[in-house]
């Protein structure tokens, strides 16, 4: 996805007396992780199978997406062949069709409501029952969207103090901003935009973004302010791609970049900062060694396990599961 840089954060950190420079970085240990996959599907169009593209004078792309729903459910945004699959331990559960291919986002909610994004000019966001109808859709462009094409991610909050469905914008100079489209119910609200993004339980706003080629800019709002935060820099690799942040239900944060890995190559940083912003651990996932597009690769559950959606070169796509193990704490709890 896309680099970002916190240069504006970062002043007006300033302007309202919060340090910038976060709370000191110890040395970065090696979390260690236990990798499984989750979900294999041959390339195709078959009812079981995903949608691969790879034309000879055109972007290879792979399925776009997927959302994490309840009881161990996946959602795959399946937009080669107009359809969302729904997985379950691994096996097709059911298919929702698409009337387009231009689908960039999904989220799901714990009910099985769904949040679709189409970025493609004048943009769309829709939300979906858990039957699969469509609930409520709006066009993006308009007040506080002035350009389709700079939406990222979809974000589905039925619940908190910041519930509604959310779309994050790149703001190109800066940090990422959010807008809220609709009520998490899918009830029409006003628009609004704040800064960063919005947690998985609609309690806390947080960003993260690059600062130069070799650093992340992490950012948490005070409950309740848009004005106060706390922003912590951490040291990386060359940087290609910022992928998202995400926090577990113990209030630990993942932030995950491409950064580089030597010889042409990337690999996936996953670096974990816990409640307070210091940095208890980082990991690295192997990158998709396949050039077809996912757009929204990662994800994270509440209990701080990661999942990876890559299009493999053997013909396959798959969803892997790394569960992170830190010293002297059980695996119970701990994002989406």
């Amino acid at each position: 996805m896309e680099r970002k840089r916190c240069i504006l954060i970062s002043l007006v950190a300033a302007a309202w007396g919060v340090s910038a420079a976060g709370p000191a970085q110890g040395a970065a240990l090696r979390i260690p992780v236990q990798e499984a996959v989750v979900l294999s599907a041959v390339w195709g169009s078959g009812p079981d199978e995903l949608g691969v593209a790879t034309p000879s004078e055109a972007n290879p792309e792979g399925p776009m997406s997927f959302a994490l729903g309840a009881d161990g459910n996946l959602f795959v945004l399946d937009q080669r062949n107009r359809r969302i699959q729904v997985f379950a331990a691994g096996k097709r559960k059911q298919s929702f069709p698409l009337e387009r291919e231009t689908w960039v986002d999904l989220d799901a909610a714990a009910d099985g409501s769904l949040a679709l994004l189409d970025n493609t000019p004048p943009g769309e966001l829709r939300l979906l029952a858990p039957s699969g109808e469509t609930r409520f859709s709006t066009t993006l462009e308009g007040r506080l969207f002035p350009s389709a094409v700079e939406g990222l991610e979809v974000q589905l909050r039925p619940t908190g103090p910041w519930a509604g469905v959310w779309v994050v914008v790149n703001a190109r100079s800066g940090p990422h901003r959010a807008v809220r489209l609709a009520g998490g119910d899918g009830s029409s609200l006003p628009r609004v935009s704040v800064p960063g993004r919005v947690a998985a339980d609609g309690e806390a706003i947080f960003d993260v973004c690059s600062e130069g080629d070799r650093a992340l800019g992490v950012t948490v709002y005070e409950k309740g302010s848009l004005s106060r935060f706390q922003q912590v820099r951490i040291s990386t690799g060359l940087i290609h791609a910022v992928r998202g942040i995400w926090r577990d239900r113990g209030g630990n944060l993942y932030a995950i970049a491409a950064v580089d890995a030597g010889q042409k190559t990337a690999r996936e940083e996953v670096i974990v900062l816990g409640a307070d912003l210091r940095e208890r651990g980082r990991f690295s996932i192997p990158a998709q060694e396949a050039p077809h597009e996912v757009f929204r690769p990662f994800r994270v559950d509440p209990s701080g396990a990661v999942f990876q959606m890559i299009v493999g070169r053997d013909g396959r796509v798959r969803v892997r599961k790394f569960d992170p193990s830190f010293p002297g704490e059980s695996r119970s709890g701990g994002a989406r």
